[in-house]
């Protein structure tokens, strides 16, 4: 009798460890494990440390971005937006587009678009909504179309630059003229008041000036020359800036 006791209780004792073993397994296996698409990409790519952004926009040449502090900004940045997978655009509705590559410690690049996101080879993350990713196209935008790359698109031989006086009148602008136009524009300066920019738009509404600039008979960029104070530019057709500088003269002069 007092075998079977022991017996018994070392029967139960078995079923109960066989029982909290298999609850233990099932609890194991139900459990789900989230793993962030942005997680894996980083991870892929955090093993190279990106060294060199090259990007461009359409009519522009490349632009090289080689300073680690603004690569680094840009990296950790984009490490913090939400992922998913990339939806390919349609590249000859987007004017805003940005192309480029990102260039690793190891020799690797990666190749990446923004425009209502930012996405890299087979990944897209943020959103036009989202601040760190406008943060990073604005800045981009910004070095590709500041005032000092712009005036290099007068001087590039892959364009022709053509004035219009009084709508009537149309003038081809020689490498010369050119030169002498891209140094104004250079020492421009750009207004950010959107009360002014506004008043000076809707006070001139036919200028006496228009300089278009082509490429293969396809025109990308406009200068709009208001007076002898104020001019404005264009890119495709969408408002770019708003300049302070005295083009007028020297166009009244030399044509």
């Amino acid at each position: 009798m007092k075998i079977n006791k022991y017996v018994y209780i070392f029967v139960i004792s078995l079923a109960f460890v066989v029982v909290l073993g298999i609850y233990t397994l099932n609890k194991s296996f139900n459990k789900v494990n989230f793993i962030q698409d942005n997680d894996i990409l980083m991870s892929r790519y955090s093993s190279s440390t990106p060294v060199k952004i090259v990007f461009s926009m359409k009519y522009f040449p490349p632009y090289e971005i080689d300073d680690s502090k603004i690569i680094l900004d840009f990296w950790n940045r984009l490490s913090k937006l939400p992922a998913y997978k990339h939806i390919p655009l349609d590249k000859d509705q987007d004017y805003d587009l940005i192309t480029g590559y990102i260039y690793f410690l190891d020799g690797s690049k990666k190749h990446f678009e923004i425009s209502e996101s930012f996405s890299i080879e087979e990944l897209s993350y943020g959103s036009s909504k989202n601040e760190e990713m406008n943060y990073i196209k604005s800045k981009m935008k910004d070095l590709i179309l500041s005032a000092e790359n712009l005036s290099k698109e007068l001087l590039n031989e892959e364009n022709k630059v053509i004035g219009f006086k009084n709508e009537n009148d149309y003038f081809i602008i020689n490498h010369y003229n050119l030169i002498e136009l891209a140094n104004l524009l250079k020492s421009s300066t750009i207004i950010t008041s959107t009360d002014e920019i506004g008043k000076v738009i809707q006070g001139n509404p036919n200028p006496p000036y228009l300089i278009s600039v082509l490429r293969d008979e396809n025109q990308f960029l406009t200068i709009n020359v208001y007076n002898e104070d104020y001019f404005s530019i264009y890119y495709i057709n969408n408002f770019l800036y708003l300049l302070k500088g005295d083009i007028l003269s020297y166009l009244k002069i030399t044509y």
